[in-house]
C-alpha cells in the first residue's frame, strides 16, 4: 500500500488567477479534498495563505485543477547559486481533508463574516495595529471554543495510555483562554518509548495550539499539515519534555492569540523549551512570527518543575533540515540563553557545541538569530532575503565557550547568505540589511561561508549587532574571526556606524586578501603607515585595513571620582591623532562610562574633557584581549603632583620611564618635572 502524501512542493510557479497547481510529489488526494497553499510573499504576507478545493486530479497525480482561481502568485522554482548549490523557492501544498474527522461544535451566532482589515497585520514588534479582527483578510467569527483530543495515564512512564491517531482529521479545536485545552495534549505521560504517535494528521482553525507535549518523552510527532493555528503550534510545553521526534510536518500561517501565554503574543510554529529533542525535516511557512523557537529556562516551569534539571545547558538533540519562508519574524531564534554544556548538569561547565544543522530561510525578517549563547553554531544554512538580516548573533557569554572555533566556541560556518534574489519577486531595490551581523563579544568565528549579491546601496555582508534597551548606540569593541569567506558579487564587505564598534579578524587571508589583516573603522589612532582605507568597508562610517603589525585592545571604564567628570567625553591621543570617546548611559560593559577600541603597543594620552585641572580622580578600567607581546601604556597629564597613585594594588611606581621589556602589568611612572603619570 502506498504511503499517502500529506503535503508537497509546487513544481512549477502558479501564478494569480490560475486554477492548475503543478507538483513536486504524486499524490492520491481527490476531488472535494481542501488543500491550502501557503504564502511565498514577503514577511507580512499572512494574508496570501490560500485554501482551494480539488476539482480534478491528473492521473499521474502530480496536476491539480482547483475549483476556484488562486488570488496570489505561489512560487514553485530554483534557482543555481554561483557556487553551484541550487535554492529552491517552492510554495508547501498540504491536503486538510481526511476521512476520519474529530470537529468541535460551531455556534452559529458567533459566525458572522469579518470583513479584511484595510491596513492588514504589521508583524513590527512595536507597530501599532488599527484592527482586531480581520487582520489576516477576510475572516468567520467564532466563539473560539473548540475540541480537544487529551491523553493522561493514571502512572507516567508505564504506557498505561497509548493513542495512535493516524491520518486524522481535526477542525474547529482547542479552546482559547484555557490552558491545558488543546487540540491533541499529551499529558504527564512520562516516556513513553514511541509506541504512540501523531502521524499524517491535518489540524486547522483551532485557538489554542496544535499539538502540545507536556512532561512526555519519545513520543513520535510527523507528516502532519497544520493551518490556521492560534498561539505556538507544536508545543513542547515545560522544558522537562525530551527525545521527542518532530520529523516531516508543515506548519502553514501559525498565527498570533493574546489569549493565551506572553509567549504566544510572538508564537513559534514549532516552539522547543528543552533542547534535547529531535527537530528535522519540518517547514514552517505564511505565520506571524517565528519558525522555531529554542526557548529555554533555568529550570522546568509549572508541574515540571525540578532545580536539578537546568534544560539552559543540556545538549542539543538534533536540528536538521528545516525550511523557514514568508514568516513575520525569523526562521530560528534562540531566545533568551542557551550555554550547552557536556552531560547536561546543572553545575556542568565544560562547553559541548550545539550544532544547528542546514536550515534554509528567506522571505522573513530574519534567517536566524542567536541572542544569549555559549558554544551554539550554525552549520550549512542558507539565508535567502531576509529583510534586516541573514544571521545575527547578540552576545556570546565567553565563561560558556572554550575560545573561538568549531571545537567549542560560537560559529557560522559552511553557510550562504544571499542579500537578493530578485526571482522571489521581492522588487529590484530589496537587500538583506546585513548578511551576518557580530555580537557584543569575542568568541564568534565565521567559517568557509560565501556572501552573495550584497551589491545594492541599503546591504552589506558583515554589519554589528544592537542590542534594544541594552546598547544600541556607539556600543561593541569586540573581536570577531574569519577564514574560509568568499563573496560572490558583494562589493559591499561591511557597514560600520562608528569608530570603535569592531575588529574584523582575517586569519586566513580570505576576508581581505592577507593572513591575519584586521578591518576596523576608521580612526585618528590608526598608524596610517599599516592602516589603509577601502571603499567595499565603508558603507556608512568609513571603514579600514590594518596590516598583521597591528593589533587592537578593547578599553572601557566607569565610576570615576569626582562625579563632576561622568557625562563629559574622554579624550584620547596617540602619536597619529585624537579620539573623542563619548560618556553613554547604556553601555554592554561598564554602564554609564566609555568604551573606546585601542591599536596596541602605543602611549595614549588620556583626559577628559574640559576637566583636564583636576588632579585627585579614580575611575574602573578594564583592558581586553591581549597576548604575551602586547601592552598599552597610559599618560595622564596633571597640573599639580598627587601624593599618591594605585593602579591595580599598591605597588611602588617605577623609577625610571615604563618600557614594555623592563616593566610589568600594572607598574607606573611618574614625571615630576612634566607631572604626567605613565602607567602600563
Amino acid at each position: 500500500i502506498p504511503v499517502p502524501v500529506p503535503w508537497t512542493h509546487l513544481a512549477e510557479t502558479a501564478s494569480s488567477g490560475s486554477v492548475t497547481l503543478t507538483l513536486m510529489k504524486a499524490v492520491t488526494w481527490k476531488p472535494g479534498d481542501e488543500i491550502v497553499v501557503a504564502s511565498t510573499g514577503h514577511r507580512h504576507s499572512q494574508n496570501e495563505n490560500e485554501v482551494r478545493t480539488i476539482a480534478a486530479v491528473s492521473a499521474n497525480g502530480k496536476t491539480l485543477t482547483l475549483t476556484k482561481p488562486l488570488m496570489y502568485t505561489h512560487l514553485g522554482l530554483s534557482v543555481t547559486l554561483p557556487d553551484g548549490t541550487v535554492f529552491e523557492g517552492r510554495a508547501e501544498v498540504g491536503l486538510l481533508t481526511r476521512n476520519i474527522v474529530v470537529r468541535g461544535s460551531q455556534n452559529l451566532e458567533w459566525s458572522d463574516e469579518i470583513e479584511a482589515c484595510p491596513d492588514g497585520f504589521n508583524t513590527g514588534e512595536f507597530a501599532t495595529q488599527t484592527c482586531f479582527q480581520g487582520r489576516f483578510g477576510e475572516e468567520i467569527g467564532s466563539d473560539q471554543f473548540g475540541g480537544c483530543i487529551m491523553f493522561h495515564a493514571p502512572r507516567p512512564g508505564e504506557n498505561l495510555a497509548m493513542g495512535r491517531l493516524e491520518y486524522v482529521e481535526i477542525f474547529h479545536a482547542g479552546q482559547a483562554f484555557r490552558l491545558g485545552r488543546y487540540p491533541i495534549h499529551w499529558h504527564l505521560m512520562g516516556n513513553i518509548n514511541y509506541k504512540s504517535y501523531v502521524r499524517g494528521c491535518a489540524i486547522h482553525q483551532t485557538f489554542n495550539r496544535a499539538v502540545t507535549i507536556h512532561n512526555t518523552h519519545q513520543l513520535l510527532v510527523e507528516h502532519n499539515v497544520i493551518y490556521d493555528i492560534m498561539g505556538g503550534a507544536f508545543f513542547i510545553e515545560d522544558g522537562i519534555e525530551t527525545e521527542n521526534i518532530l520529523q516531516y510536518n508543515l506548519a502553514v500561517f501559525v498565527k498570533q492569540s493574546t489569549s493565551l501565554l506572553n509567549d504566544d503574543v510572538t508564537p513559534a510554529a514549532y516552539w522547543v523549551t528543552n533542547p534535547n529533542n529531535i527537530i528535522r525535516h519540518n517547514a514552517a511557512a505564511g505565520g506571524t512570527h517565528f519558525g522555531f523557537w529554542y526557548r529555554m529556562h533555568d529550570n522546568p516551569d509549572g508541574p515540571s518543575y525540578n532545580p536539578n534539571i537546568c534544560q539552559k545547558r543540556v545538549p542539543l538533540g538534533e536540528f536538521f533540515n528545516n525550511t523557514v519562508h514568508s514568516q513575520g519574524w525569523f526562521g530560528l531564534w534562540i531566545f533568551q540563553e542557551f550555554f550547552p554544556m557536556k552531560d547536561g548538569g546543572c553545575t556542568s561547565g565544560t562547553p559541548k557545541p550545539a550544532v544547528f544543522q542546514s536550515l534554509t530561510t528567506w522571505n522573513c525578517e530574519k534567517g536566524a538569530e542567536w541572542v544569549n549563547v555559549g558554544a551554539v553554531q550554525f552549520n550549512r544554512f542558507i539565508m535567502v532575503n531576509n529583510e534586516k538580516a541573514g544571521i545575527e548573533a547578540k552576545r556570546i557569554f565567553r565563561w560558556a565557550v572554550s575560545g573561538f572555533g568549531e571545537d567549542r566556541g560560537a560559529t557560522v560556518s559552511n553557510s550562504t547568505i544571499v542579500g537578493h534574489m530578485d526571482e522571489l519577486g521581492l522588487g529590484s531595490n530589496y537587500c538583506t540589511r546585513r548578511g551576518v551581523i557580530t555580537p557584543f563579544d569575542d568568541g564568534m568565528s565565521v567559517l568557509n561561508t560565501q556572501f552573495v549579491n550584497f551589491d545594492r546601496s541599503n546591504c552589506t555582508a558583515i554589519g554589528v549587532t544592537s542590542i534594544d534597551g541594552t546598547c544600541t548606540d556607539r556600543c561593541g569593541g569586540w573581536a570577531v574571526r574569519f577564514s574560509g569567506i568568499q563573496y560572490r558579487n558583494s562589493p559591499n564587505k561591511a557597514g560600520f556606524r562608528w569608530e570603535h564598534e569592531v575588529q574584523l579578524v582575517d586569519t586566513d587571508g580570505s576576508l581581505t586578501g592577507n593572513i591575519n589583516h584586521k578591518v576596523v573603522p576608521m580612526s585618528s589612532l590608526l598608524d596610517p603607515a599599516h592602516c589603509f582605507p577601502g571603499a567595499e568597508w565603508s558603507v556608512g562610517f568609513p571603514g579600514a585595513v590594518c596590516d598583521h603589525t597591528v593589533s587592537f585592545h578593547r578599553l572601557a571604564f566607569n565610576n570615576p571620582s569626582p562625579t563632576s567628570l561622568n557625562a563629559k567625553d574622554v579624550i584620547l591621543t596617540n602619536s597619529y591623532g585624537s579620539s573623542v570617546v563619548p560618556y553613554l548611559k547604556k553601555r554592554l560593559t561598564h554602564k554609564f562610562g566609555w568604551m573606546a577600541l585601542l591599536p596596541s603597543g602605543q602611549t595614549y594620552n588620556w583626559y577628559f574633557n574640559n576637566a583636564d585641572q583636576i588632579t585627585n580622580i579614580t575611575y574602573d578600567a578594564k583592558f581586553y584581549g591581549f597576548k604575551s607581546d602586547q601592552y598599552v601604556i597610559i599618560k595622564h597629564n596633571f597640573t599639580q603632583s598627587p601624593d599618591s597613585f594605585h593602579i591595580i594594588d599598591g605597588r611602588n611606581g617605577s623609577s625610571t620611564a615604563l618600557s614594555f621589556s623592563a616593566n610589568n602589568n600594572g607598574d607606573w611612572f611618574f614625571n615630576k618635572t612634566i607631572k604626567d603619570l605613565f602607567y602600563l
